[in-house]
Order: C-alpha cells, then structure tokens, then sequence
C-alpha cells in the first residue's frame, strides 16, 4: 500500500505451520522496484490492525468463555497465557519448538476477554471493545461464534487464530480470509470417522446431536462420507437443554434398532442423553457408544460419579494430522 517513507516492516508467513520470517521491506514513494529489502531484526513488529506503525509487541486479544463447559474454558485461558509466556521468553519446557526462536525473539501481549460460551452476541462485543488494540486474536472456541466473529475479522483485516473451531464452512478462503486454526476441520474428522465405522464392520449407526451449527454440520458431513461407503445413517436432534426433545431423540434411535451409537453434545446435555439412554436399555453391553471429542467432556464431568459410571466403556473420537507438533507430543504421552 500507499505508506510513510521510512517505516519498517517485518513480513510473517501465517500459511505455515510455524511463523517464520520470510521477508522484510523498506516502502518509499519512488515504486516499487526502488524500494530493497533489508534484514530482519529480532523483535515481531508486524501489525495487521495498522500498518502505518511499528512498534515493540503483537497485542494478541484472547475472548475465551467465562461460564459454561465446566472448567474447560478457565484451563483454556490459563493455557493460552502461558503459551504466550513462554513464546515470549523462548521457553521450550512445554512446547520444544519455541525454544528455536530465543528469548525476546517474539513479543505477544495479551489483551484477554471474557465472553459466555457460545453466545454470538457476547462474543461479538468482547471481539468489537478490543478490535482496535489488537493484531491478531485468539477465538471463542464454537463454532457458532466464530462463523460471525470471523467475518469481522475479516472485514478489519484482524488474523484470528481458533484452537477449537472445527465447522468446515471456516475453511472458506473467500468469506473468511483471516481465519487460521490449528484444529482439524470436521469434514477431515467425519471422514476418518466414517472409514474407522466401516473398517469395523459396521453397516448401520446412529448418531445423536444437538442442533448446532458444529454437530449439524458434522453430522451432514458423516452422512456424505458413510454414503460414499455404503453405510446407512440414522438421525435424532434436540434443542440445546431441552431435557424432553432429548428423551424423543432416543426413543426414536430406540425403536429404529441401530446399536453403535454417536454422540455430539456438549455437556449441559450429555448426563440427561445418558440417562434416557439407560432407562431406554440403549447401554446395555451389546452396544457401542462414541463420543465425539469425548475425552473433553469426561475431563469437564470427571468429578461427577454418575458421569463416570455412564461413560463407562465409551469410545472418544477425535482426528488430528499425525505430523503435527501438538499430536507427536500427545503420542508420547498416550506411550508413557
């Protein structure tokens, strides 16, 4: 663009899996061709917001859910302001690849929010009373929210960064072109879903959602894919907290017959789910129960004896590219 003589940039790569440095330019008024490279200093000093100015750190908005989800969305918070510590600092003790950069090589400073759990409007607010002070942030984690704050971003011209959104519409290059995320899209996720069902032998299956924009979206996708294998897919939805559409749903998946059974609900729903489900004989031992994302859910409900009682036995699904940093390091403690 059209910028002051003189000012500095740095050019980072967000495509990659990792920020790297790929170049850095002098802008001036005699065109392009005059205008030369020049090295690279240590300290991050790109900012998205405002190009027009340099300065010393990357103000980072972090909107992460105050209520709901249990202590899921606190963990979430504590974690994230950590990495950004140790980002800071060069700190390879938790994550070793951070340790290539050195202290002081990157520079974020947080500017966290609280918004409620999945609520479009609170999201929307705490994204617009920092919008203006920030470079980049990190989302609200649902879907739901992220497919509108997205979109702001994308109008400002605001990287986001989402460690929990998975809607395969996010992947939209043209709607939302300043989304990234580090967690797998649920068109990849129902995929491998579909061929592990099929690899087992299993021709016909449930699922059972709530009607929200990531399990509705996930479900179509399971849908698509188990056709393509030649698998049948049976359907129940409920409103968010609605203990009696529950109960209807799995009545229905009941008298329909199938026994391998997926589940996607968040956990306000998850006990009154498996609690119909075993006044209507759906846990006995001859079926076979999958959780989408199940291992965040017994996390959040671990300390309630009648969650782990019912989740007893259940299978947890989750996908995630095997060459991944966050998965390799996961393995090695699953190994240990």
């Amino acid at each position: 663009g059209d910028r002051t003589s003189g000012v500095r940039y740095d050019l980072w790569n967000f495509g990659q899996t990792e920020l790297s440095v790929v170049g850095a330019w002098q802008p001036c008024s005699a065109g392009a061709a005059a205008c030369s490279e020049i090295s690279t200093s240590a300290n991050f000093t790109y900012s998205t917001a405002d190009n027009s100015k340099p300065h010393d750190g990357s103000e980072i908005g972090l909107l992460f859910a105050e209520s709901g989800s249990g202590d899921g969305p606190k963990m979430a918070a504590c974690a994230a302001l950590l990495a950004l510590q140790h980002a800071n600092e060069g700190n390879g003790s938790v994550v070793p690849e951070l340790s290539r950069y050195g202290p002081n090589a990157l520079q974020f400073v947080p500017k966290p929010i609280g918004i409620v759990r999945a609520d479009v409007a609170s999201a929307i607010r705490g994204y617009e009373s920092i919008r203006d002070r920030i470079d980049g942030f990190v989302d609200g984690a649902a879907s739901r929210t992220n497919v509108h704050v997205a979109q702001l971003g994308a109008l400002d011209g605001v990287p986001q960064l989402s460690y929990y959104s998975s809607a395969p519409e996010l992947s939209c290059d043209v709607q939302y072109t300043h989304f990234g995320r580090s967690y797998v899209s649920d068109k990849i996720s129902s995929s491998v879903l579909a061929e592990q069902l099929a690899g087992y032998g299993w021709r016909h299956y449930g699922v059972l959602h709530v009607r929200d924009e990531w399990a509705v979206g996930y479900q179509e996708h399971l849908a698509q894919n188990a056709f393509r294998l030649g698998l049948t897919q049976f359907s129940g939805s409920w409103t968010e907290s609605n203990t009696a559409e529950i109960r209807e749903a799995v009545q229905m998946m009941r008298d329909i017959g199938v026994n391998i059974i997926v589940s996607l609900s968040f956990e306000v729903d998850l006990l009154p789910l498996l609690s119909s489900a075993e006044d209507e004989g759906l846990l006995a031992d001859n079926f076979v129960w999958i959780i989408i994302e199940g291992s965040g859910s017994a996390a959040n409900l671990g300390t309630n004896p009648e969650a782990t009682r019912l989740m007893a036995g259940m299978l947890s699904f989750e996908a995630n590219p095997v060459p991944a940093f966050g998965f390799q390091r996961l393995f090695r403690l699953w190994g240990s």
